[in-house]
């Protein structure tokens, strides 16, 4: 494992695990991990490889379901972590992952990709999902960038949906591709950790750009599309705003004015001043971004 923080990370999963599965599940949980721990590497990595294929059928498909005091120590343990659309298979598959030996990280790397290589789609899910959990997160950002470049939408939602690896690992150019292309494949962009800390000038460009070409086009604008817009506004995204208050509709000027309310920018707030309505409704405290679609 990787130091203390990933044995308490274990010690952690199998509490949740041994919580929730029967007898039999948990019994056969326990001993597969023990192989891809205790035996040697080639052999553990055949006993990973069986066992990761065989988890959903095995321990089951449940949800995880996890309460209000598992996921804050997930969110303890690693920041951010949210595990609430996690199912038990899924945990189990990470579970046998961090089984493997990783004193050496490239035949750990190497062992890695090929379980990629061989998983199907809801295993690349599981992994994916479980990138954040995983040793040598340093060494994992073209795998999660790969990920982001999927045509799966699922694969592509257990990166960018619920999960603090990209905030923490991602450079700026992936970071902002998979931000747009939630837009493009409809995923909430609520949901992705750090939308507004990783905000930036290049990121705002794209976005104000592809609301244009949508109204070029004379199609709707997801009003979630300003949220990180309103961190990081320029000249051009203040136009966008004013255009988003005097022609929008109601969910556009309420995006306008809680992207203009949360920004610290004179000239946003200048805007926002010249339209009392949305200033006193942002300012109010009702008015939530979730609730925006």
């Amino acid at each position: 494992m990787h130091g203390m923080s990933g044995e308490t990370l274990v010690r952690l999963l199998d509490t949740w695990l041994s919580q929730r599965l029967k007898g039999e599940a948990w019994q056969w949980l326990q001993d597969a991990c023990a192989r891809v721990a205790q035996l040697e590497p080639a052999a553990s990595e055949r006993a990973l490889f069986l066992a990761f294929a065989a988890a959903g059928r095995r321990v089951g498909r449940q949800d995880l379901s996890p309460v209000a005091d598992e996921l804050a120590q997930a969110g303890e343990l690693i920041t951010h972590w949210q595990p609430r659309a996690w199912s038990l298979d899924q945990l189990a598959r990470v579970r046998l992952v961090l089984s493997l030996r990783d004193a050496d990280p490239t035949s750990w790397l190497n062992t890695l990709d090929k379980l990629f290589a061989a998983s199907g789609l809801e295993e690349l899910v599981a992994l994916y999902q479980g990138l954040p959990l995983l040793p040598h997160g340093d060494r994992l950002k073209e795998r999660a960038a790969e990920g982001i470049r999927a045509n799966m939408r699922s694969v592509f939602a257990a990166v960018a949906l619920d999960n603090p690896y990209p905030e923490r690992w991602l450079e700026q150019g992936p970071w902002n591709q998979m931000v747009l292309k939630c837009l493009f494949v409809d995923c909430p962009l609520g949901r992705i950790i750090g939308l507004e800390r990783r905000a930036n000038a290049a990121l705002t460009r794209m976005l104000c750009d592809y609301a244009h070409e949508r109204w070029a086009a004379k199609r709707v604008v997801n009003p979630q599309l300003w949220r990180p817009v309103g961190v990081c506004i320029d000249a051009g995204a203040l136009k966008d705003f004013e255009r988003l208050l005097e022609q929008g509709g109601p969910a556009d000027r309420q995006a306008a004015a809680l992207a203009l309310g949360g920004s610290g920018a004179p000239a946003a707030q200048a805007l926002l001043a010249r339209h009392p309505g949305e200033a006193a409704a942002a300012a109010s405290g009702q008015l939530l971004w979730d609730a925006l679609v």
